[in-house]
């Protein structure tokens, strides 16, 4: 074998690793902006679960603004602990949440910061919220929110309709910009998400879509594919289990832990 043979050989070696390392990037980009979706969902989902039930004057069984601003205000602070971490105020229709480390319903953790919540008339019966947060921590993951959010509920089937607009740090520790649309579903103990949006990653725009689930104090389970820098794919996978695993469309594959107990 000649010299430049080896050296094709040790060039064409490096570029497989770097393929490789770039495709690891990309999974775990799109792992922290699905878990920064997936954290605005939940405590919003934490705060307006039950709002419904805000009747006005002379309308009893039909929600109005006031009447869910006023249900949140009333109700929002018991939900998480301990006791007294969460201060709730309410101005007309905007509802002031302030966490101080707090834990709340389905895996929230160390909740610190501050989300405003402005309630309108939605259309069909539905509620909507205008939510704004700046640096508002969650677990790992620190977000500014910027989304407006239709909440809906029928029994115990219950949804927030979210259009995000916003940025944050996931808990690999990738910055991130954000801006599409999910669904949220929930129950007692879980949080289910379905969406697509674009995140800007440097000056680069790329397309994340996502179908997970999370329950409290578990790892989640599901499927999130994003597009690469130079027109590949990326599927990542959760089994409920610490490790995600990974696998581009040119066939390349690996795992990275998921800091999902915290």
């Amino acid at each position: 074998m000649t010299r430049f043979s080896l050296i094709a050989i040790a060039l064409a070696a490096v570029g497989c690793k770097q393929a490789a390392d770039s495709d690891a990037l990309t999974a775990e980009l799109a792992v922290d902006s699905t878990n920064v979706n997936q954290a605005e969902s939940t405590v919003l989902a934490s705060a307006v679960d039950g709002s419904e039930a805000g009747a006005g004057v002379g309308l009893v069984g039909a929600a109005t603004p006031q009447g869910v601003a006023d249900w949140i205000t009333a109700h929002a602070a018991a939900r998480y602990s301990p006791a007294g971490c969460a201060t709730v105020t309410e101005s007309g229709l905007t509802v002031k949440l302030v966490f101080d480390d707090c834990t709340g319903p389905r895996g929230l953790r160390q909740l610190t910061g501050e989300m405003d919540l402005t309630v309108s008339a939605g259309s069909g019966g539905a509620i909507d919220i205008a939510a704004q947060a700046t640096n508002l921590e969650i677990g790992q993951a620190t977000m500014s929110v910027d989304s407006n959010a239709v909440y809906t509920a029928s029994g115990a089937t219950k949804s927030l309709t979210v259009t995000t607009q916003g940025s944050g740090t996931g808990p690999l520790g990738n910055t991130i910009q954000h801006d599409g649309q999910y669904t949220a579903t929930w129950d007692a103990s879980c949080v289910s998400l379905e969406g697509a949006w674009s995140t800007d990653v440097g000056q680069t725009q790329r397309s994340t879509t996502a179908s997970v689930m999370r329950c409290a104090d578990q790892c989640p389970t599901g499927t999130v594919t994003r597009d690469t820098f130079n027109g590949r794919t990326i599927d990542i996978t959760f089994d409920g289990t610490d490790v995600a695993k990974w696998t581009s469309s040119t066939g390349r594959s690996g795992t990275f832990t998921l800091p999902c107990g915290l």
